[in-house]
């Protein structure tokens, strides 16, 4: 109470974690309150590299406040992997996002985002996550796995990717040496085996919200050949293995028979349509193919195609056989893979007898 009135204040604290070095500005920062508006004043930070940073003995403070942003890059670590880095149009590779994380506790870590322009990418499964080494110290890895496919010929690039968590620090009041670091001269010390739990629940810890990030990744995609690619070709890349069957393998005129055709290999289907017959099949009634569902992840994939034929005479002795095109990335060139023909007994419809009207007069 001053002069009689009644005030009160509200004050936010900070802890500023520079992505880069050079001269940054902070602010200025806007507040409404009762029914106004207020700002501050703007001011300047230098960051400096951490090699101008001296490194603090043992039970000194950090010489300024870029040291937590030091020892978050230390701790966490983002990076960004691929199988290949020279494909063709069309060729699905493997990527991999590995979260490294050593000494720290981290909280609220989201699902990493990837630039991919001129790439299709599916989308990111669940991580695993392992202990590594890291340093000769032990490190947890959490890895995010998918498949990316060029869409266009060109040099392209895999990335940056970024991934959003909290860091814990502990809450430790300011040394005595002066350290430039609210919380105490190591924010992240003894994290792990201490009681960061109760720590968290009695306000002991402060979360802070960080980005990191990984540098992309350069491929070259090369285009698909023109020169003896088949007719068929629909532009599957990769490596795939042709199976089909027809069931029942004997039925009467009429009758349907289901072929079932199976494509299964390492690479992308995703416009694939069901292999087509050689020859003809104008003996059968034809119904269009139609695409089982499938639950398809990472790099093995595969289709499921099944189509009804319906045999028309008794002359019929095998369903045609199908072929499909693919273009193999290992070997450079296009392959056509046969299957069939499959044998089928065809026997006549039985012959109904005919209809009998009986003409009954009534009284007889």
């Amino acid at each position: 109470i001053i002069n009689g009135r009644i005030t009160s204040s509200i004050t936010h604290r900070y802890a500023l974690l520079p992505k880069r070095e050079g001269t940054l500005t902070v602010g200025p920062i806007t507040v409404e309150a009762g029914g106004n508006t207020f700002e501050t004043e703007a001011f300047t930070i230098e960051v400096l590299p951490p090699s101008a940073i001296p490194t603090p003995q043992a039970g000194q403070a950090p010489a300024d406040s870029t040291a937590p942003s030091r020892a978050i890059g230390d701790a966490i670590q983002l990076l960004l992997g691929i199988d290949k880095q020279k494909l063709y149009v069309h060729e699905a590779v493997p990527i991999r996002l590995q979260l490294l994380v050593k000494n720290v506790a981290v909280r609220e870590i989201e699902m990493p985002t990837l630039q991919t322009e001129g790439l299709l990418m599916k989308p990111l499964g669940q991580p695993t996550q392992s202990t590594v080494n890291m340093g000769n110290q032990p490190a947890t890895l959490l890895e995010f796995s998918t498949v990316v496919t060029p869409l266009r010929a060109g040099t392209l690039s895999v990335g940056p990717a970024s991934l959003h968590c909290q860091v814990l620090a502990r809450r430790q009041r300011p040394s005595s040496q002066g350290s430039r670091w609210p919380f105490g001269s190591d924010p992240f010390e003894g994290f792990f085996g201490s009681d960061s739990l109760f720590g968290d629940v009695f306000g002991n810890v402060q979360r802070y919200p960080i980005t990191v990030r990984a540098e992309p990744v350069t491929v070259e995609v090369l285009p698909l050949p023109t020169d003896g690619q088949p007719a068929d070709f629909q532009g599957a890349v990769g490596q795939f293995t042709l199976e089909i069957t027809a069931i029942p393998d004997e039925v009467q005129v009429g009758e349907p028979v289901t072929i079932t055709m199976a494509l299964n290999g390492e690479g992308n289907l995703d416009t694939v349509t069901a292999p087509q017959f050689i020859g003809t099949t104008s003996h059968f009634k034809s119904y269009d193919p139609k695409l089982r569902p499938n639950n398809t992840t990472g790099h093995t994939t595969h289709k499921i195609f099944e189509q009804v034929l319906i045999p028309l005479d008794p002359t019929v002795q095998e369903v045609p056989p199908i072929q499909f095109s693919y273009f193999s990335p290992s070997g450079a060139r296009y392959i056509t893979l046969t299957k069939g023909p499959i044998p089928l007994r065809v026997t006549p419809a039985p012959v109904q007898a005919p209809l009998q009207v009986i003409d009954q007069r009534p009284g007889e």
